[in-house]
């Protein structure tokens, strides 16, 4: 979700991993600090200093550091040949896609999500006689784990668009 400031930006204009992530998180961190600044009056700066963040605002903090962090590996694998772009606007939307990687074989879309705590696990279930079914839950708990949903769009007249699901803990590399 990008805020009404940025609506009018230009896609080019973010190209900082997790920028819009970032400004969503300040913009909810100020509403909810105004709003307990208004309720409680002269004791306003007291409420804010010791309520906590609500997780919703939290968590696009937590997704701009996840962002951050898969964008940097990314840019690590960026070359003559493997162009690496982020945070790019989608025009006439409010939406945003995370990592864009242009290969020789096609491009990648990339969306990052950031977990803290538990890690995501995917799950497949049937196959040869059921309709296969992918599905991503909660999974064992561990430090820092990214999940990249990506999409693989190849040139024109090679194989079909391909979707991917890959979990990634702080420590590994993308490569």
């Amino acid at each position: 979700m990008v805020n009404a400031d940025e609506r009018s930006l230009t896609p080019g204009d973010l190209s900082a991993p997790g920028t819009s992530a970032q400004r969503e998180y300040e913009r909810r961190k100020a509403n909810d600090e105004a709003k307990q600044r208004a309720k409680w009056g002269k004791l306003g700066g007291l409420a804010v200093a010791l309520s906590d963040e609500k997780q919703s605002t939290k968590a696009w903090s937590s997704g701009a550091a996840g962002e951050a962090a898969v964008g940097a590996r990314l840019d690590g694998l960026a070359s003559e040949s493997i162009r690496v772009m982020h945070d790019r606007l989608i025009p006439g939307r409010k939406a945003n896609i995370d990592h864009i990687a242009v290969t020789p074989g096609g491009v990648w879309v990339i969306d990052t999500k950031r977990y803290v705590g538990k890690a995501p696990e995917k799950r497949v279930e049937g196959g040869i006689i059921r309709v296969r079914h992918e599905r991503t839950e909660r999974g064992l708990a561990q430090s820092a784990t990214f999940f990249l949903f990506c999409t693989f769009i190849p040139p024109a007249g090679r194989t079909s668009v391909r979707k991917r699901s890959v979990a990634m803990s702080s420590s590994e590399s993308l490569a």
